[in-house]
């Protein structure tokens, strides 16, 4: 009966104790590997990120955009050329419904 006492006061919670310890030790290896990749993978799209960053200020260059026009053949426009259109302005969307008439900013249509 001693015997089954120390393993029940002294070894079990003992072991339980070890089995915690090492249970959070593979944790915590485990998510420093998971941080570490992470980090290596917001290192590498950061420096894709430079890198497109820098494509794109370099086609949006007046000087680049200039070598697309040559290359596609187009020329500065003449002044009579241009054609100025008049500005057509869409009719407002008709708010219907109660919930529509709540959020109306017209004071007049709310309920």
């Amino acid at each position: 009966m001693k015997r089954f006492s120390f393993f029940k006061n002294i070894l079990l919670p003992v072991l339980a104790v070890l089995f915690l310890a090492v249970s959070v030790n593979v944790f915590r290896v485990k998510l420093g590997y998971c941080i570490e990749r992470t980090k290596k993978e917001t290192a590498k799209l950061r420096i894709e990120n430079d890198y497109l960053a820098k494509k794109i200020a370099y086609a949006r260059s007046p000087k680049k955009l200039e070598e697309y026009a040559r290359s596609a053949e187009l020329k500065y426009p003449e002044p009579y050329s241009i054609v100025m259109l008049e500005e057509i302005k869409a009719p407002k969307p008709k708010k219907t419904g109660w919930l529509a008439s709540i959020f109306s900013r017209n004071p007049k249509t709310n309920i």
